[in-house]
């Protein structure tokens, strides 16, 4: 039941490439989801921030509540938990109405959805499939997790945001190949 894996061959490799990242997001709340993947890209936000729709200067003031609020390249964007009523929704399409982005999470929605709508939201590229870790590399292994791979935010290497906690010594290969966990 136990299978070898040789890391130490007589063939010299090259080092590593450093600054490859793996964010584990375990949790099943999709706001916890979304604050891990911001977290991740490295996207500052406010929780529980008041925006305002209309100014008093034209008469009518409307000051909205958002779960969390973030700007990124001088857009705004808003993510935000559905919650079913009308009123939730009338609101997130005025904000939308309202040049925001508006991420609207249902409450069953797992890892893959919420991060397959933040990342459309903010385009960035991305595809959740089957990654090969290891690509281009001369080693007796490969190893292949699941989740989406993008470039660094500092564009200093990978990340890799995936739902599944690589153990044991897939960890541990993935350490001694530049992936810091």
């Amino acid at each position: 039941g136990l299978k070898l894996v040789e890391v130490n061959s007589s063939v010299p490799q090259e080092k590593p490439a450093a600054g490859n990242s793996i964010f584990v997001i375990s949790d099943k709340e999709p706001s916890a989801i979304a604050d891990k993947l911001m977290t991740a890209l490295k996207i500052n936000y406010d929780q529980d921030r008041e925006v305002e729709l209309m100014r008093r200067d034209e008469g009518i003031s409307l000051r909205v509540k958002v779960e969390r609020y973030f700007e990124k390249n001088g857009e705004r964007f808003v993510v935000s938990t559905a919650k079913g009523d009308a009123e939730s929704y009338t609101l997130l399409r005025l904000l939308e109405a309202m040049k925001y982005h508006v991420v609207s999470l249902d409450p069953d929605e797992d890892f893959r959805a919420v991060s397959e709508k933040l990342l459309s939201r903010l385009r960035m590229p991305s595809t959740y499939a089957m990654q090969d870790m290891l690509p281009s590399r001369d080693l007796p292994y490969e190893i292949k997790m699941s989740g989406i791979m993008l470039r660094s935010p500092d564009n200093k290497g990978k990340t890799f945001l995936t739902g599944t906690q690589p153990g044991g010594i897939i960890g541990d290969l993935l350490e001694l190949n530049g992936y810091t966990l």
